[in-house]
């Protein structure tokens, strides 16, 4: 059973996480309507590139560890080509 002074300090992470949470989106909004059009595009160029990069990675990973034959799962990364932020 779970005690009283544990549910309050576990409130208390809790209540502190989500204060971080606000103040990091916060920040975010203001550096964000501080980026130009170009800053913009170069950023979700970078993104793509990464995401480029971990997803031919995994590729690589579950070629070298599928040698047992088994089905592909789909490729995730063409069905939100254009979804901003991605």
């Amino acid at each position: 059973m779970v005690s009283v002074r544990e549910q309050k300090k576990e409130r208390a992470q809790l209540m502190k996480d989500l204060k971080n949470a606000k103040r990091r989106a916060k920040r975010l909004k203001i550096k964000a309507r501080e980026l130009s059009t170009t800053d913009f595009v170069a950023v979700l160029v970078m993104r793509r590139e990464e995401k480029a990069k971990r997803a031919s990675r995994e590729a690589q990973k579950d070629a070298s560890g599928s040698a047992e034959g088994g089905m592909e799962e789909p490729d995730a990364s063409e069905s939100d080509e254009g979804a901003p932020g991605t």
